[in-house]
């Protein structure tokens, strides 16, 4: 293909590989390359998450900015979004970054399995929860990967024991995994919604 007729699938792999081998040396190699990946497709998001993540990895300019412009290109860009959750993390803007880690794993299934693993970390309230399931027909399943993410990690880092606080309509999903749960005691209305406390054994067998 000659030069100024690359397709996109061509571009694509190129910039894909020079990202892998990014080092402070390579850095203004790469925005070069990027750049004129930009100018022949300039509405590509691909490109624009890239140089985010060049930029979170201290290239150039700023990643949120990336991250701007490759969503107004690809609103449903599940690798944008991830992206965007990292730097929010990095921010210290944790609820919001479960809101993108949910709406990476929704747009592309490829990444829920990521998305959850890094959500899993983050977890510590029954709000955090509601961040990642939201109140579509898709939040069973990723409340379902969220648990194996949650078990994963405890595994890993020794935790033998997590407590939680749930609605009394969503108990049964609790329950159907065969985890060993425990009630802390009866549900009580918790503004305006009737919640169960359980306590919930962490072992490797729990997977």
């Amino acid at each position: 293909v000659s030069p100024g007729t690359q397709t996109v699938a061509v571009d694509r792999q190129t910039l894909r590989s020079a990202f892998e081998e990014l080092s402070p040396e390579r850095s203004k190699a790469f925005g070069a390359q990027l750049r004129g990946a930009i100018r022949r497709h300039p509405a590509d998001p691909y490109f624009y998450i890239l140089g985010g993540g060049a930029a979170l990895a201290g290239g150039e300019g700023d990643p949120l900015r990336w991250v701007r412009l490759a969503l107004e290109r690809g609103p449903r860009e599940g690798r944008a979004h991830l992206l965007l959750a990292t730097i929010l993390v990095r921010r210290g803007a944790n609820r919001q970054a479960l809101l993108h880690y949910r709406l990476a794993a929704e747009h592309e299934a490829a990444l829920s399995k990521s998305a959850m693993t890094s959500a899993a970390r983050l977890v510590q309230t029954p709000d955090d929860v509601k961040a990642i399931a939201g109140s579509d027909s898709s939040s069973s399943n990723l409340l379902a990967q969220l648990a194996v993410a949650l078990v994963e990690y405890a595994v890993l880092h020794g935790i033998r024991r997590y407590t939680c606080m749930i609605e009394i309509e969503n108990i049964p999903s609790l329950i159907a995994p065969g985890w060993c749960s425990n009630p802390l005691g009866p549900p009580k209305a918790i503004d305006g919604e009737m919640v169960g406390a359980f306590e919930l054994a962490m072992s490797a067998t729990t997977l």
